[in-house]
């Protein structure tokens, strides 16, 4: 829980300034959300799973009714971080400032090996 307290805390803090000011806590679960799910697929996929018969969006046509459904796929996954990291619960979290700034370099690289895997599972499928 630990790992995912901070993980939180690093995107909150980051959409905390700029155009998602506003939002930070939804853009936070938002961006949680999306790392979980392409990591699930990239899993899926170097496991042998058969992502087409769990994941039917690949075969939709348009784009309107790709984002529909991606956003419904989705859904489930940012609820139940909703549930398990309520924004009060997020509002409080603090770190030390070298945390901070190693986290902010380590979920970088995390989200860069993570957008290389999913490749890489697509490119093998």
């Amino acid at each position: 829980m630990r790992i995912l307290d901070f993980s939180m805390y690093i995107f909150y803090k980051y959409y905390s300034k700029g155009s998602t000011r506003s939002i930070p806590y939804i853009s936070a679960l938002l961006a949680i959300s999306l790392l979980i799910f392409m990591n699930a697929l990239a899993l899926m996929v170097f496991i042998g799973i058969d992502t087409e018969n769990i994941l039917p969006i690949i075969e939709i046509k348009g784009r309107v009714n790709k984002l529909l459904s991606g956003a419904l796929i989705i859904l489930p996954l940012f609820i139940v971080l909703r549930l398990i990291l309520p924004k009060k619960r997020v509002e409080k979290l603090e770190f030390s400032k070298r945390a901070v700034q190693t986290g902010n370099i380590g979920m970088i690289f995390y989200i860069l090996l993570s957008i290389a895997l999913i490749v890489i599972a697509v490119e093998t499928s």
